[in-house]
């Protein structure tokens, strides 16, 4: 039964994408009610993040991540770029980060998000929570 969990995975990496989950066309400005609920945006982190504490992935878990240094989770793989970069993720900056992450760390190796910057403000209120 691998099918459905493959369409669910693909349906997580387009959710961004979709007017229902904020992409700046309408329809996501409510897709929160309560901070400590995932917005529909997360669903694009959990392919490669946890957000427990102690979990791993291809990237690091995210709990915690407001007030770390970047490339602060022992045992995780970091570009060397993000490794050196010398960021501590406050909220301004993982906004910029999900917005554009090439911008805020060139040559780093997070892909793209594509994440508008209310989408990246609900995935940053919700990290918030962990």
């Amino acid at each position: 039964m691998r099918f459905p969990l493959a369409l669910a995975f693909a349906a997580s990496l387009t959710a961004c994408g979709s007017p229902e989950a904020g992409d700046g066309r309408g329809g996501g400005e409510a897709q929160v009610a309560d901070a400590s609920s995932p917005p529909r945006a997360f669903n694009n982190c959990t392919a490669c993040h946890a957000a427990e504490a102690g979990q791993y992935g291809v990237g690091p878990h995210l709990a915690g991540i407001v007030g770390r240094t970047a490339g602060g989770v022992e045992g995780a793989n970091y570009s060397a770029a993000l490794a050196s970069s010398g960021i501590v993720w406050d909220e301004d900056t993982l906004v910029r980060y999900l917005v554009n992450p090439n911008a805020v760390v060139p040559g780093g190796s997070m892909p793209a998000t594509g994440l508008d910057e209310a989408e990246a403000r609900g995935v940053v209120d919700y990290l918030n929570t962990l």
